[in-house]
């Protein structure tokens, strides 16, 4: 699964450098697991790019157990 992440720098007379998101899975979301991130290398006044955060599918192994009743 890919998440694009678009930016703009509105921040007068900075270049940003290194641009990135982080991303969390929230608790019991197992099934998903970030396998990379794409970063923009540099971002001018006024440019617009986009950076991507990758997740893999886990494989869930589910248990069953039961309970015998006598």
């Amino acid at each position: 699964m890919v998440f694009e992440f678009k930016c703009t720098n509105t921040i007068e007379e900075q270049v940003l450098e290194d641009i990135s998101v982080s991303m969390e899975m929230i608790e019991g979301a197992d099934f998903l697991a970030e396998s990379s991130i794409i970063s923009l290398d540099r971002m001018p006044l006024g440019d617009d790019g986009s950076t991507f955060v990758i997740f893999d599918r886990n494989e869930v192994k589910q248990q069953l157990v039961f309970k015998i009743i006598s």
